[in-house]
């Protein structure tokens, strides 16, 4: 069944886009905030517009931003996204991005065409190249376009070999992690009331392995299954991780979430 994206939001995909105007340190920032973005490069595979069609088919309401500055053999871009929003005007959101190059009188032409003739509806990114100005453009975009729903953070379900140590307690079956939050399993009922604070706590998972503070914010038992929700808090008792461990935390589901999405692509972009 397909994803809701009032709730989990809008992947939104960076056609045809340079590493340069777009690199992936912005787009683990944005991920950072609860974006889930990635950046498609013409590698020669197949066709980039077969690969919008497969974007399209795999991430119902994305938000496809062409960059309007790309030179490819077969695509002219007012023609072609003139097209796909004709074709797709109810299932996806587009918009173009291009680097600050164009005259007033030029500006006003795009916007004419785009706005009035193609009709987009995820707007004109225009970006400068200074990595830190750009960040706060593309944020400012995907806020607007709706891209991230009511989901505030991006969580990652874990292996099965993921684990919650309680020293002293209990080992506990870790079910998904986000960089604020985590849930997992335990063989029986956790006895602790909400807000109960656990200090020490050693979080494995994927290949990751941490130490932190946590506070339990709701516990369920249903059918057998005893499930805690845990809230990460500091040493000084404020939420969430320490600053250094929050970036890590962050690197590594940036990384489960990317790979999985990006091998399911590249499969489909093979013809696999």
């Amino acid at each position: 069944m397909a994803e809701d994206v009032s709730i989990v939001g809008r992947k939104a995909f960076f056609i045809a886009t340079d590493g340069a105007l777009v690199p992936d340190s912005c787009l683990e920032r944005l991920m950072s905030h609860g974006y889930e973005s990635y950046r498609i490069a013409d590698t020669g595979v197949s066709s980039m517009k077969k690969k919008v069609e497969d974007i399209i088919r795999l991430f119902p309401g994305c938000i496809l931003y062409f960059c309007i500055d790309a030179k490819l053999v077969g695509i002219e871009w007012n023609g072609y996204i003139k097209e796909l929003c004709a074709t797709y005007r109810s299932d996806v959101k587009v918009g173009i991005v291009f680097k600050s190059h164009f005259s007033a009188t030029d500006r006003y032409q795009l916007e004419s065409f785009y706005y009035n003739e193609a009709r987009i509806t995820a707007g004109m990114l225009e970006l400068t190249g200074n990595e830190a100005e750009d960040y706060g453009r593309i944020l400012e975009a995907l806020a607007r376009a709706g891209a991230r729903g009511r989901r505030k953070i991006v969580r990652v379900e874990c292996d099965a070999s993921s684990t919650v140590v309680f020293p002293d307690m209990a080992t506990a079956k870790l079910k998904d992690i986000s960089r604020t939050y985590f849930c997992c399993v335990f063989e029986e009922e956790l006895e602790a009331r909400v807000y109960d604070r656990f200090k020490g706590l050693t979080v494995s998972f994927n290949g990751m392995s941490f130490t932190s503070d946590a506070v339990l914010v709701m516990k369920h038992s249903r059918s057998g299954v005893n499930c805690g929700i845990f809230m990460f808090v500091k040493e000084d008792g404020s939420p969430e991780l320490e600053p250094g461990l929050k970036e890590q935390l962050n690197k590594k589901i940036y990384s489960i979430v990317t790979a999985e999405r990006r091998n399911l692509m590249e499969r489909s972009f093979a013809g696999r």
